[in-house]
Formats: structure tokens, sequence, C-alpha cells
């Protein structure tokens, strides 16, 4: 249309450079998780301690949502707000692996590197809505989880090979310098960011996405909108409940290495290939085409289906354990694919958070839905190592799984339609005879 793009040339670098960072938060995220068993038998640390160590960067990055939303899109903007976020997970990562031996100092570090995780998707996705237009976000949020993928599939392949090597940095062990290997690539993509990103098309000289806004739109856009539909609409905590069961049910990725270990007999460096394989393989599939099949017909109607489907397998794969034990490694694998090809409409969620608010609320917004996702899926990565520690079961893992995807499926019923009033101030007189002329 005239007047109306779907994206630019430097769209794509924009998304490119975000798609780097976000590609080694994932993989900051993801290196303790596939290496559980090696950091329980070299420090001598319990599953319950390794969980805590492993979810401090979720607790961190969960709580620092919101505040770095609002920041991003009140103050700072979304450039030096990722910007920020980038070093902050940078310089943690680098002091992660000079301290690791210290179990407080390291718990400690890791909610370091998660504040800035924080401060990076939130305010990108806000950044990136400018910069598509809707008819290309599904897409554009497919390929950028994606990155995340590939970085889980990486740190899966890379993080057991490496600590069982006799890598030595500054005199550091061999696991200190393999953690601080990794986070080296997170400094060095700091000057990208203030390099490649821009807030805006009009910050480098382009018209807007879409050009003709009306005056309610401007008057959405004012200060006073985030305050006001956080307090009158229902929405934005509907949709964190969403994300909240997507994200706490793939969180039990968090102990399947373990699982694999424990229950199968498989050495550390085999299981955490089988998880790879299981966990991060179907999204590469599925995530693209959750994302290009929301583009057309809705992105609430795909998270709904997701989530339908999600429940039904998970229930599924709690009930044949608690009722035969071990499973035949080839059934559980394949119903674990089948899980994580329904939970990649999770990309749904994020083209809902500018499709439903306003770009300035739409930063708050998603803040919110993604700390709620995140507390959820700390909650997964902590509570099961308690139950495994005094009973050898993985149950808990799969029960918890379950409950908290049927909460996000029961959740996504009530959300609105893309075309219903989301609670946004109504115009006063004048602004709609505004609105009205044009």
């Amino acid at each position: 249309m005239e007047g109306q793009r779907r994206s630019y040339p430097y769209s794509w670098v924009v998304l490119s450079t975000v798609l780097i960072v976000y590609f080694l938060y994932w993989f900051q995220r993801s290196d303790i998780s596939t290496v559980i068993p090696s950091l329980i038998s070299t420090y001598h640390w319990d599953p319950a301690t390794v969980g805590w160590l492993n979810s401090a960067l979720i607790w961190s990055y969960a709580v620092m949502q919101v505040p770095f939303g609002y920041v991003s899109e009140r103050w700072l903007g979304a450039r030096i707000t990722v910007l920020f976020g980038t070093l902050l997970m940078g310089v943690g990562s680098v002091l992660f692996g000079i301290f690791l031996p210290s179990i407080e100092l390291s718990i400690i570090i890791r909610a370091l590197i998660g504040a800035g995780s924080a401060a990076i998707l939130v305010p990108a996705n806000s950044m990136l809505a400018r910069w598509f237009s809707p008819s290309r976000r599904g897409m554009q949020t497919a390929i950028l989880f994606n990155s995340g993928q590939l970085a889980m599939i990486l740190a899966s392949l890379i993080m057991p090979v490496l600590v069982s090597g006799q890598t030595r940095l500054l005199g550091l062990s061999s696991v200190q310098s393999d953690f601080l290997l990794v986070g080296l690539p997170v400094i060095l993509a700091v000057p990208m960011v203030f390099r490649f990103t821009r807030n805006t098309p009009e910050d480098i000289g382009l018209p807007p996405i879409t050009e003709q806004l009306s005056e309610a739109r401007k008057v959405e856009c004012n200060e006073e909108s985030t305050g006001y539909v956080l307090k009158h609409s229902s929405s934005p905590y509907i949709l964190t409940l969403v994300y909240a069961g997507a994200t706490g049910g793939f969180s039990i990725s968090a102990w399947l290495t373990l699982y694999f270990v424990k229950v199968y007999n498989m050495d550390n460096v085999t299981a955490a290939f089988l998880f790879t394989m299981v966990a991060t393989v179907p999204p590469l599939l599925g995530q693209p085409l959750a994302g290009f099949v929301g583009d057309r017909i809705g992105h609430r109607k795909v998270v709904v289906y997701s989530l339908l489907g999600s429940f039904l397998i998970m229930a599924l794969v709690t009930s044949l354990i608690a009722l035969f034990g071990t499973i035949p490694l080839q059934y559980i694998i394949t119903l674990l694919v089948l899980f994580w090809m329904f939970n990649s409409g999770l990309v749904n969620a994020w083209p809902l958070t500018t499709e439903l608010f306003t770009p300035k609320v739409a930063g708050t917004a998603a803040g919110i839905m993604n700390s709620g996702g995140n507390l959820v899926g700390a909650i997964v990565s902590v509570v099961p190592g308690y139950f495994i520690a005094s009973n050898p079961s993985f149950i808990p893992v799969f029960a918890i799984g379950t409950i908290v995807t049927l909460m996000g499926l029961v959740a996504s019923l009530f959300l609105p339609s893309k075309k219903q009033s989301v609670g946004q101030r109504k115009l006063a007189p004048q602004d709609q005879i505004a609105s009205v002329k044009e």
C-alpha cells in the first residue's frame, strides 16, 4: 500500500545485530544446563544447588524485564538499553568464569548476567516493531527465536566437550577457563550493537514503516497511556499467563540432560547431544512455520492451538511415566519432539504485544509478559531439583510442565482478538473529531 512498507533492507541489518546478541544470551542461559552432571561431580554440588545456580540468571532476567521495558520507551530508547544490557551481560559472563568455584559469588554473577539479558529482548521487540510491519512480525520473531535455538544446540555440543578438555586461561582451572572463553564473544558484540542498531527508520532518514498515523494513534502513545492500560485492561496479565504457560513447559529442558543420564545410563556428552536433538531441533522447523501461519491466520489462534497440543502431549508423557516408570527411549523422544514442535507457537506471543498495545505500552506489556514467563521458568528450573534429590524420580519435572502448560492454555482462551479494544483510553471529543476528519 502507498505510505506503508513491510520492511527496509536496513531492517534486516537491525534484526541481524539483535539476533547475534540474542544468540549470545541463549548460549549463556543454556551453558550450565548442558553440563549439570559435570558440575555436580567437579564441585560436589547437589542437584538443588545447581538448580539455583542455573536459575539465578532466569530470576534476575524475569525481575528486570519491566524496568528495562519502561526505561527503554520512556528515557533511554531501545538502542541504548540493548547496548547497556549487552555490556552488562558480557562483563558478568567473564566474571562468572573467574569466580565459578564460589557458589555464592557464582549465583550473584549469574544474576548479573540475567539483569543484562533483560535489557535486550523486550526493548528490541519494540524496536523491531518499528522496522517490520505487522504482516512480517511473526516471521521476524521466528527468525530471532531460531537464533536462540541454534545457541542452545551449540551450547549442548560445545560445553560438554569443553569441560572434559584441558583448556587453561589466566591460571584458572579448565572448567573456569571454558566459561570465561564463552563469555568473551559477548564483550565483542557491544560495538556491533552501537554501530548497527537504530531505534526507528527515521533515525537514518527513512519514513516510518506505516506513515499514515491517525490522531487516535498519537493520543494512545502519550505518556499516560501505559498507566491507563495497565490499570484498566486485563490483557497484559492474560498475555503474561499465556507466556508463562508456554515458557514453563519449555523450561523442563533444564532437566533433560540429567534425565537421560540417570534414567537411560548415558554419558554426559551423549545425553547433552540427545537433549539438543529433542529440545532445539524441532523449534528450528516449528518456529518459522508457526510465525508464517500466525502472520496469515492470526497470532492469537496459533498461540491457542500451540498450547492445546503442548498440554495434551505433556500430560500423556507424565501419565506414561507415572504408570510404567521408564518409557522406551524411542517413545519418549518422539513425544518430546512433538511437544517442542507445538511449543514453537510461543513465537506468536511477541507480535501480540505490538498488536494489542501501542508501541509505548508494548515495551512495558512485553516486560510484564516476559517477567511472568521467566519467573515460572525459573520455578520449573529449581523445584524439581528438591524432588530429585530426595527421590530419584522425574515425574515432578513433567507434572509441573503439564500444570503450567494447562494454565497457559486456559489463559489463552481469554485473549482479545486483534480487532477488540484492550482498555485503551477513550479519546477526548476533540481527538475523536480529528480522527474522523482523517
